[in-house]
């Protein structure tokens, strides 16, 4: 599905799925997008089955039909749009990164609120942001040896037990043994990011857990996730998240 074009995003939607409801969808009205942020789903059409869950998105075209069955229940994300498509199959994109699609969500449910009159634009730049992780994610997993994925999941788990830490480029692959510029196109590679993209993301989302814990001062917060001082912190909290850190917290959290 490399080739789309978006002309209409119908909707998108986060409704409930109850463990053990389902239904038989026929001649599926719209394409859709479906995000399990919670629990699994099962698909079956023409004797395929896919399973849909935190890990595994699910792509429905438009006109199939199916039988779904919620085998765990939770809320998901629906995106049901109208477009050009290269292929019209039923399909699991694999996506293990379901906090940047929520950020994703998230922005898009931000916005909408502070601009209703913009809502089917960005209910379009949504759709599109998403697609555009899910596809780049599975160019850059296509042709990659195990090994290197396996030498990459130890520098994440560096990464994440050493968040408070100096952490660079030079640093982790000094390390780890690689040049710099090798062990930036493999980190890419595999996790889709930057090494310091994803440092960057790990460092915000647990300065969100942070802030929803009462931890400390917004100085002893900047300090353990490894920064230089509180300035340099906030600045990077209001780029990522779009707004300061205390008034997120005011927002979002209490």
């Amino acid at each position: 599905m490399k080739n789309i074009l978006i002309t209409n995003v119908k909707s998108i939607t986060c409704p409930f799925s109850f463990a053990n409801s389902g239904g038989r969808r026929v001649k599926r009205a719209n394409h859709a997008l479906i995000f399990k942020f919670e629990g699994e789903t099962i698909y079956e059409s023409n004797r395929k089955t896919m399973i849909s869950n935190a890990e595994k998105i699910a792509f429905l075209p438009k006109g199939c039909d199916y039988i779904w069955k919620s085998k765990i229940g939770g809320h998901f994300y629906s995106i049901e749009f109208e477009g050009e498509l290269d292929e019209a199959e039923m399909k699991l994109f694999k996506y293990p990164y379901k906090d940047k699609l929520s950020k994703i969500f998230s922005d898009f449910e931000f916005e909408s609120l502070k601009n209703s009159e913009l809502k089917k634009f960005l209910m379009v730049q949504c759709a599109y942001r998403v697609l555009y992780e899910l596809l780049i994610f599975e160019a850059n997993h296509t042709f990659l040896p195990t090994s290197k994925k396996n030498d990459i999941q130890k520098i994440i788990e560096y990464i994440n037990k050493n968040i408070a830490s100096a952490l660079s480029n030079e640093t982790l692959s000094e390390k780890f043994g690689y040049s710099v510029s090798y062990f930036r196109a493999v980190f890419y590679k595999v996790m889709g990011v930057s090494p310091m993209q994803y440092v960057n993301r790990i460092r915000m989302e647990k300065a969100v857990e942070m802030l929803d814990s009462d931890y400390g001062t917004i100085t002893d917060l900047a300090e353990s996730l490894g920064y230089q001082n509180v300035y340099h912190f906030s600045n990077a909290f209001k780029k990522y998240y779009g707004l300061s850190p205390l008034r997120y917290k005011h927002e979002f959290l209490r």
